[in-house]
This record gives structure tokens, C-alpha cells and sequence, in this order.
């Protein structure tokens, strides 16, 4: 039976019924009672919700469907089993019933109360908003909708992990890694808030962190989804009390200073282990009065009065995590949950800001900025530099108690500090200069004419020795830009400037070294960049330098298609940074992007898109948006989504980092890697000619940086084209050109090298040897199987080998190697909706079909195959055309692609 009751009604009960739900059943009668001494109304229809009719689901007197066969269905969603329920609805795990969303979701049926009036109306609207909210720490909504029965349901990502204060305790994570964590759901927060949409219901429970320590927020604006246009209902009701802020239960406007305060209580909840107002067991009226009456302790005191089991979740004593607790944390946490809100960070990024400045050891906002306050943060930052002059000063004083190891070190780490001086007295007198250099031309400066004046000032007669750091971080800059050879002649300059001025200076000749050692790279000299990297390792450094040195290995491991190696450097540069109180934004970020790009070539492009979102999303936090950083990290994002199946995404990616790069470096040639890139992605859409001239492009941009490893793999994509095109002699005369370029003794594993084999293979099969076809796609499939890289280009490889099999008659062995790829292409899809890798397998199922002679299996896989090719390389592609036609008409034709 479904009870009468009015929006009104729904919205006063649905937060008690979800406090009833969760009591044993003494524990609910006992507060049933309550309930009926203050609201006896409110309680009868409370206990006419959990027990009307005996229905063993109270849900479905609200109105709220709650199937109980395996089979019932939502939409186009097979509902498989419930994994929550409360008040406001019912949650179920949920597979696509039409086949054409092969993961899961979490389907969400809230109360069909909400549809009276205008609410079906509200419903879609405000359903459309939230899909905008494309951010990789929100479960996105797939869908949205009311049956025909009037049931309105949602469709979420489905997030298999734990609430954030379970997650931490359970792995006893210490305050650092809680902050990172909260760092994270701020990022999600900070997007909504830029799209005006506030969760109102940060708590636990909400925010949901997956094993590999990604949060997800969850249930990210239901509550305005529901009932945007009641506010003070909205407000005063659809809450929950121990996250609500004071204006929520105050009925008063709310404001992105809403969330922000929920998020202060979550961090004081995280961090101290209590609420800051609320008692455990006190009835919902207290707890809201508590919100906005009782003053909360001060984080510390909270830390302080903690149980050892609660400060052992943490890693430490309650003593250690009071102390840990106070002073900037302190600060911050109080700052978020000022009773008004105009006290509060005015938004979540402010408080993010904030947190990040007390990782980094920098003053933090909420505290004043005094003079003492600043020295500390100072020498918190610089602790090699500051415990230098502490030992310095302990091994002058302590005579002959000292020991010679003592003092030796001692000497050290003052060496080193004086040589971190030197280098940043060199780099600020540098940039003075340039700024006053710049400051009297009257005419627009470009970043080619800056960097070239930059050169000029740094190399020139009147330059001091001490310029070396500045000549390596330009040096950096013309690598970003894709002159390489450049960035070789500055490192020459700076190493023996270096070496003639600061020959002492470690942390400095390791940084060169290591820099060197990816240009060599770049250039194909591995031999020599190893010796560079094995140098720089010799060396006594600090963590910082270290971090650097794994990073340029960690960009010469995925040159070189080495995943495991490119994942350990990353992961390394991380960790050594996280240890390192002097890392930057602009560092961090970096081994950020790296760690995504270990992701993508471990197989695992979901994770890898969403660090590089992170990554790029912190740097333009903090003004650093329109950087060369950010270039990398946009075509590092654009291969990962190609590699995917992503094309469009790819497209995007590429497209924004180009225009990037032309902002920043007007009239010079855009990076020749980019220029390739953007090309693979025309070339796979179809736009032959874009593809032409845009590989063109790329190998004029690397002959003209002196870049010979882009400039080969320029030419062979070039040659690829031509082949695509039917021009078989100039696609061979390039491919001949780029043998000769490579040599006889060329590496076997490089991006060029791969590439060859491509070409001998795609050759091969537009020319029906299908012997020499298959041979070719073995060896392919071998050299990625052999690193464990399940990535994107084995799915077209099988592809091809199946094409060879199926022509030889090998119809069990082109199968099979269907069965793989698809395998593999709806691996690499994730929760995307469509995949050209998926796309394209199921072209060819629709094909091997068709040449065994199964017309109904051919055209049915290729009305599947039609859906995702369309979806992800346009419909008007010609592969899409093609099965799209295929599925709709009897199949023919041999499997060939």
C-alpha cells in the first residue's frame, strides 16, 4: 500500500525514518516513543511507514519502488540487488538491460513525492544540471528519468569503495594523507561550486574512497535536485544534522560557504576523531541546536581528550595528535566552521589553498601572517637549510665531545645551504634583470624573443658563473617547446659554468646531469643518457633533486613503451616529494602527470585521466594554467583518452594543448609531438588531409628543433598516411628514408622502431600476404605482451592478426583473437559510453560472422558495432557508415580493416 503523503510530509519524515532504519529494533521503538512525546502526529505516520501491511520494505509505502526479483527493472537498467536505503529512497546495483553499457551503475529511486506539482518538470532540469558536473572525484549521472508508472530514478556511477573515516581508520592513516584525501573531495567541490551547484550533504558517508585512494563523492546535489524550489524546506528538513551548517538549520539562504563549513567538519571528524558540537546519542533536536549554539573546541583539545584507540587510528598517541593538530591545522578547521558565513573560506578552493599551504609548510590564511609566524613557516620549509646552520652551530660549540661524522655532516649540509643561496641569489638577480631589460621595449615581447633575450642575458661576457641554474631552467623550457637541440647547448653552457664556479654544488650537478640525460634521450643516445642518470644516482642530494632525476627517467621509461619502469620512477618522484618540505605546486603536479601517464600505460586509463584532470585542475589553482606544464600534461591526457578508445576526447585534448602552445609561443613551431599527436587523432577519425598536412607539420617542427627521434617518427606516421591513402610508392619512399635515418644498430624497442613493424604490417595486409600479415602481428602482440602492457594498440593488432586468420581460413584462430581484444578494448573503455577499440572489434566479429556465413549473428553484432563507432569517431565516419548499414541489411564482404 502507498501511503497519501504530500511533498511536505516526505520532506518533514524522510530524515527521521532514515534515523529509524538504522536502530536495532529495541533502539527504534524507544525513539519511536520520542518522537511520539514532542510529535505524536509525525509518529503515527512513522509507524504506519515501518509497518504498513506488514510490507517487509517500509520504502514502498513512500511511493519508493523497491523490486525484489533479480529481474525487475528500471528504464533500460536490470536492477540485480539493493546496497542502500533510507528515507529519501533506495540504492540498487544495476547493469544496462539492452546491452549497451557493459559495467555496472548504482540506480537510485527516491520518493515519488518529489513529482508533485511541477516537480516532474524540476526533475528533468535539475537532472540535466548535475550531468554538467564532469569531474573525476563525482560519480557522474548516466541518466535520468520517470518510468511510466511514475517512479523517477537515477542512474550513478557505482563507486566499490569505503566512506572516507572508514577508509582511514581501517589503514591507520596519519594527518598528511587525511588532508590529501580531503584535498581531493575539495577539488570535486571547488567544480560544482564554479557550475553553482552546492552538495548541502558532505558527510561520511558521501564521500567514498576506492582502494587505490581516488574519493568519489556520491549523492553530489540530490537534495536541490529534489526540491530546488522550496529553499526553507529544503533546508530546514532535507538535512543531515551532524553536517549541517547553521543557515540549514536556520531555513537561511545558502551559500558555497554552506559546503565549506560541512567540510570543516568532516576535516575536524578526520582528524580529531569527535564532532565538533554534536554528543553521541542525543536526539536530532539537540544536535540541531547544538549546530548553531555550542562553540566547538579547539581542534588540538578535541585531539587531546581522544581515546589511544582513536589516536592509534591515526598512527599515533593523543598527545602526539594534539600536538600534530595545532597551529595551522587548528586555524583552518575553525576558520571553516565559523558559525557565520561570511567568516568561512568563501568557497571550497579557498580552504583547499589553504591545506596545501600547511602541506607545504607556507603560512596559511587563516592565521595571521606575522613576522615570527613567517620565520617559522620559513625554516619549516627549509629544514636542510635551517638544520645546516643548527649542526654548523652544535659542531662549533661542541669541541672535542663532537665527532668527526658529526661535523663532517654538519659541513655538508652547510655546504649545501650556501650553495641553495648562491643559486637562488642567481636566479632572482637574473629575473630582475630580464624584467628590467623587458620593461624598456615598448613593442609586444613573444615567449621566442623573451627566451632568447633570457639566453643572451645569461651566456653573455658580463654573465656571472653562477648563472648555470638559470641556463638548466631554460633549458627545461626549450625541451617543453620541443627544441631539443637547443636545450643541449644550454646544458653544455650551464654544466661548464657550473663546474668552473660551484664545483661542490651536488644537488646542482645531479639536476644537469639528469636533465642531459633525458635530452640524450631525446636525441637516441640512450647509452649516454643512462651514464647521466647512473652519475646523477652517485650522488649525496637532497630529496627534491632526487625526485627531479626519477622524473626525467621516469619521461625516458615511457619514451621507450616501458610501463613498469615508467610507473616505479613516478611513484618514486612522489614519494621522494612528499618527504621533501620545499616541493611546488608546479613539482608536485608534474609527478602527478606522471604516475597518470604510469596508468595509462599499465591499461588503466580511468585512473589516468583522472590524475591528469587533478593535476591540471591543481596548477590552474594556483595560477598556473597557461604554462608548458599544463601542454605536457594535456597531450599526456590526449594519449591516454586515444589509447582508450576516447578518440573524441583525445581530439579535445590535443586541440586545447595546441592552441596553448601557440598562445605561449606565437610564430615558433608548436612541439612536434603535439603536432604528431593531433595528427594520429585526424588520421583516426578519417580527416586524411588534416592528418597530412598535420605530419607534415611535425616533422618540419622536429628537423627544425633538431629532434631526430620525432623527426623519424614523424616520417613513418607521414608514411602510414600516404599507405592509407593508396600512394604505395611515396609511403615507401619514406619508410625507406626513415630505415636509412635509423641505422643498422638502431634500438629495437623504440616508439620509431614499433612504428616500422606497423608499416610492414598494414602493408602486408593491403596486399593480401596474409602469411607475412599474421608474422607481423605476432611480433607486435609478443613485444607488449613481453612488458606487460595491455594497452590500446594490442587490440588493433589482434585485430589485424585476425584478419590474417580469418583470410587463411583460420576462422577458430581469428576468433579467439576477437575474443581477446574485445576483452581487452572493454577493459580499456572502463565506464565510458562508447569505445573505438570495442567499436572496431565488433566490426570485425560483424565481418568473421559474415565470412563463415552467419548473416543473423553478422548483422545483429553489427548494429552493436554501428552504435559505438558512431559514438566515438562520428557517423559519419566510414567504418560507422558501413556497420550501421551492415545492421540494417543482410552482411557481405570478408573481414578486412
Amino acid at each position: 500500500m502507498v501511503l497519501p503523503f504530500a511533498p511536505a510530509d516526505w520532506a518533514r519524515l524522510s530524515p527521521l525514518l532514515d534515523e529509524l532504519l538504522d536502530l536495532p529494533p529495541a533502539a527504534r521503538a524507544a525513539r519511536l516513543a520520542a518522537v511520539s512525546a514532542g510529535d505524536p502526529d509525525s509518529a503515527a505516520q512513522l509507524a504506519a511507514l515501518l509497518a504498513s501491511d506488514g510490507d517487509e520494505d517500509p520504502l514502498a509505502a513512500l511511493g519508493t519502488a523497491a523490486p525484489q526479483a533479480a529481474a525487475a527493472a528500471v528504464g533500460a537498467w536490470r536492477l540485480e540487488r539493493r546496497i542502500g536505503e533510507g528515507g529519501m529512497g533506495s540504492v540498487w546495483l544495476a547493469r544496462r538491460g539492452d546491452g549497451r553499457f557493459d559495467g555496472v551503475a548504482a540506480v537510485k529511486l527516491p520518493h515519488r513525492a518529489l513529482l508533485a506539482g511541477d516537480g516532474r518538470r524540476r526533475f528533468a532540469r535539475e537532472a540535466q544540471a548535475l550531468a554538467r558536473l564532469a569531474h573525476p572525484h563525482i560519480a557522474a549521472l548516466h541518466d535520468a528519468g520517470v518510468t511510466d508508472d511514475g517512479q523517477p530514478y537515477l542512474v550513478l556511477e557505482h563507486v566499490p569503495g569505503q566512506p572516507i573515516d572508514v577508509h582511514c581508520d581501517e589503514r591507520r592513516l596519519g594527518v598528511a594523507a587525511r588532508v590529501g584525501l580531503l584535498l581531493q573531495m575539495l577539488d570535486a567541490v571547488a567544480h560544482a561550486h564554479g557550475r553553482l551547484v552546492l552538495h548541502r550533504d558532505l558527510k561520511p558517508s558521501n564521500v567514498l574512497v576506492t582502494d587505490d585512494g581516488r574519493v568519489k563523492l556520491v549523492d553530489f546535489g540530490i537534495a536541490w535536485l529534489l526540491d530546488p524550489d522550496d529553499e526553507v524546506q529544503a533546508t530546514q528538513q532535507m538535512l543531515t544534522p551532524e553536517g549541517a551548517a547553521p543557515e540549514q538549520v536556520q531555513g537561511a539562504p545558502l551559500a558555497a560557504s554552506t559546503d565549506v563549513y560541512a567540510a570543516g567538519v568532516l576535516a575536524y571528524r578526520l582528524l580529531a576523531g569527535s564532532h565538533p558540537t554534536a554528543q553521541p546519542g542525543v536526539p536530532r533536536a539537540a544536535l540541531l541546536r547544538a549546530v548553531v549554539e555550542r562553540d566547538a573546541p579547539s581542534l588540538a583539545a578535541a585531539a587531546a581528550q581522544a581515546t589511544p584507540a582513536v589516536a592509534a587510528c591515526r598512527g599515533t598517541t593523543p598527545a602526539a595528535l594534539a600536538r600534530a593538530l595545532a597551529g595551522d591545522l587548528e586555524a583552518i578547521v575553525t576558520k571553516a566552521i565559523e558559525k557565520h558565513p561570511a567568516a568561512r573560506y568563501r568557497d571550497a578552493s579557498s580552504m583547499a589553498e589553504d591545506l596545501l599551504r600547511y602541506l607545504q609548510h607556507q603560512p596559511v590564511a587563516a592565521r595571521r601572517a606575522g613576522a615570527g609566524y613567517r620565520a617559522a613557516r620559513f625554516l619549516r620549509r627549509h629544514r636542510v637549510a635551517a638544520s645546516a646552520a643548527v649542526a654548523l652551530a652544535v659542531a662549533l660549540t661542541a669541541g672535542a665531545a663532537g665527532t668527526a661524522w658529526q661535523a663532517s655532516r654538519a659541513a655538508t649540509e652547510r655546504d649545501r645551504a650556501l650553495a641553495l643561496a648562491r643559486r637562488s641569489a642567481a636566479q632572482a638577480e637574473f629575473f630582475e634583470a630580464m624584467l628590467t631589460q623587458a620593461a624598456q621595449d615598448t613593442r609586444p615581447i613573444t615567449v621566442p624573443v623573451l627566451l632568447a633575450r633570457s639566453r643572451a642575458l645569461a651566456s653573455g661576457a658580463t654573465a656571472g658563473a653562477a648563472d648555470a641554474p638559470v641556463l638548466g631552467m631554460l633549458a627545461a623550457i626549450q625541451v617543453s617547446l620541443g627544441d631539443v637541440a637547443q636545450a643541449r647547448s644550454l646544458l653544455a653552457d650551464a654544466e661548464a659554468r657550473r663546474a668552473a664556479a660551484d664545483p661542490a654544488d651536488l644537488d646542482l650537478r645531479a639536476q644537469l646531469w639528469c636533465q642531459q640525460g633525458y635530452v640524450a634521450s631525446l636525441l637516441g643516445e640512450h647509452d649516454e643518457a643512462r651514464a647521466h642518470f647512473a652519475e646523477a644516482a652517485a650522488l649525496d642530494v637532497s630529496a627534491g633533486t632526487r625526485a627531479d632525476c626519477r622524473l626525467h627517467e621516469a619521461f625516458v621509461a615511457q619514451n621507450r613503451s616501458d610501463a613498469a619502469g615508467a610507473m616505479a620512477a613516478a611513484q618514486d618522484a612522489v614519494a621522494l616529494l612528499d618527504r621533501w618540505p620545499a616541493a611546488t605546486p608546479v613539482q608536485r603536479a608534474t609527478a602527478l602527470g606522471n604516475v597518470a601517464f604510469g596508468h595509462h600505460l599499465n591499461g588503466r586509463p580511468a585512473e589516468a585521466d583522472a590524475a591528469f584532470a587533478l593535476a591540471i585542475e591543481r596548477l590552474r589553482a594556483f595560477g598556473r594554467g597557461d604554462t608548458p606544464v599544463v601542454v605536457t600534461l594535456l597531450n599526456n591526457r590526449g594519449i591516454a583518452a586515444f589509447a582508450a578508445g576516447d578518440v573524441r576526447h583525445a581530439d579535445r585534448a590535443y586541440t586545447e594543448a595546441l592552441q596553448l602552445a601557440e598562445r605561449l609561443a606565437p610564430g615558433a613551431w608548436p612541439p612536434s609531438y603535439l603536432l604528431h599527436n593531433r595528427a594520429l587523432v585526424a588520421f583516426d577519425l578519417g580527416r586524411l588531409d588534416e592528418a597530412e598536412q598535420g605530419m607534415q607539420r611535425a616533422l618540419a617542427a622536429a628537423e627544425a628543433a633538431d629532434n631526430r627521434e620525432n623527426a623519424t617518427g614523424a616520417q613513418i606516421k607521414l608514411a602510414l598516411v600516404l599507405l592509407e591513402r593508396g600512394d604505395v610508392a611515396g609511403a615507401r619512399r619514406l619508410r625507406d628514408a626513415v630505415v636509412l635515418r635509423l641505422g643498422q644498430n638502431a634500438p629495437t624497442d623504440t616508439m620509431a622502431a614499433i612504428s616500422l613493424r606497423q608499416f610492414a604490417l598494414r602493408e602486408a595486409l593491403a596486399q593480401g600476404r596474409w602469411q607475412d600479415a599474421r608474422a607481423g602481428a605476432d611480433e607486435l602482440i609478443a613485444f607488449f605482451d613481453r612488458r606487460g602492457m595491455p594497452v590500446g594498440p594490442v587490440v588493433k593488432f589482434l585485430r589485424q592478426r585476425a584478419e590474417a586468420g580469418s583470410a587463411l581460413g583460420d576462422f577458430d584462430g581469428a576468433a579467439s583473437d576477437l575474443a581477446r581484444a574485445l576483452a581487452l578494448a572493454r577493459r580499456l573503455q572502463g565506464d565510458l559510453p562508447a569505445s573505438s577499440h570495442v567499436g572496431r572489434v565488433l566490426a570485425a566479429y560483424q565481418r568473421l560472422h559474415a565470412a563463415r556465413g552467419d548473416a543473423d549473428a553478422a548483422r545483429a553484432v553489427a548494429v552493436e558495432a554501428g552504435r559505438q563507432l558512431a559514438a566515438a569517431l562520428g557517423p559519419d565516419h566510414p567504418e560507422a557508415v558501413a556497420m550501421l548499414a551492415a545492421g540494417a541489411a543482410p552482411p557481405a564482404g570478408t573481414l578486412r580493416r
